[in-house]
């Protein structure tokens, strides 16, 4: 590896003692939030070499689940962060999958899921292999690929524990994407972002339980809301922000049926009981939803109860 002499290696050591700060914090404070297995392999983040905790970094902070191993490149004499030799990176991705932190998966993925790996032209080459149609678009020649008993030449990795990670993370940043950049930002000077400092003593877990956890992942990440509502409970500001309660009600707010259902309406009132920082918006709601199915006198309660 290079010396650390240029400011990106600094950069990428102090994302390392970070992580590695966040992990060993999160393991004393909230062990009840993790499986046996999620404890293993948080505890196994430290027994990484040097190598393999940058690329895994590397590979965290990157929006892809899987790569190929082309698209694996930090391999650059110039640059301090980076590998001296495609030996060392080699060597990092074999620690990596030893360790269980990142998994060849070309084998087991689905049909369409590894074509979606390729680029264009190899999907193309692969219909003219099996001799079926190649015009239309990429999806066009994976959907006529799919059925088909393809060799799968191309090595892909998968990156594992990439929520657990990024838990640990929140908790230490107080932020919800769950990664460092953050804090990397904070450290360039370059945008003024403050993030809270951790103390194992005196910040707030943002989850005490596993439901409080799992709740949180449901409704944040969701594309459609779950059916039914997290678990309701009166919380701090800080924790109603990291609260899948809080996406449960901004979806209440967002995405109201089109006619006003008694299910919508009782929600509602269960919302109230706990809202935090959305109680004007979810009263205006409920008042106008009880006027919309002709039971004003209701509604008119409410108007003196809430002003």
């Amino acid at each position: 590896m290079a010396q650390p002499t240029a400011g990106p290696f600094v950069l990428q050591i102090l994302m390392i003692e970070q992580l590695s700060e966040a992990v060993k914090q999160y393991l004393q404070i909230s062990p009840s939030l993790l499986s046996i297995g999620e404890r293993s392999t948080a505890q196994r983040w430290f027994t990484l070499s040097l190598g393999a905790q940058r690329l895994f970094l590397f590979l965290f902070h990157r929006k892809p689940k899987r790569f190929r191993r082309e698209h694996i490149q930090y391999v650059a004499v110039d640059k301090p962060h980076y590998y001296n030799s495609i030996e060392e990176e080699n060597l990092a991705i074999a620690e990596l999958v030893e360790a269980d932190f990142i998994f060849p998966v070309q084998a087991i993925l689905r049909t369409d899921l590894y074509l979606e790996a390729l680029r264009k032209v190899e999907v193309v080459e692969l219909c003219k292999v099996f001799n079926v149609e190649t015009s239309g678009s990429k999806q066009d020649c994976i959907d006529r690929l799919r059925d088909r008993p393809l060799q799968r030449e191309q090595v892909i990795y998968q990156l594992e524990h990439r929520t657990l990670f990024q838990q640990i993370c929140r908790q230490y940043t107080f932020s919800h994407p769950g990664d460092l950049q953050r804090l990397l930002l904070a450290s360039l000077d370059e945008v003024p972002i403050n993030f809270v400092p951790y103390s194992v003593t005196s910040s707030p877990l943002l989850h005490y339980t596993r439901a409080d956890t799992i709740d949180y992942q449901l409704w944040r990440h969701s594309s459609e809301p779950p059916c039914g509502s997290p678990l309701i409970q009166s919380l701090s500001p800080i924790r109603y922000r990291f609260s899948g309660q809080r996406f449960w009600v901004a979806n209440l707010l967002n995405s109201p049926p089109m006619e006003p259902t008694a299910e919508y309406i009782e929600a509602l009132h269960l919302a109230l009981k706990v809202a935090n920082t959305d109680r004007t918006s979810l009263q205006i709601r409920l008042v106008l939803s009880l006027l919309s199915v002709g039971n004003g006198k209701d509604g008119l309660k409410c108007i003196i109860e809430f002003y």
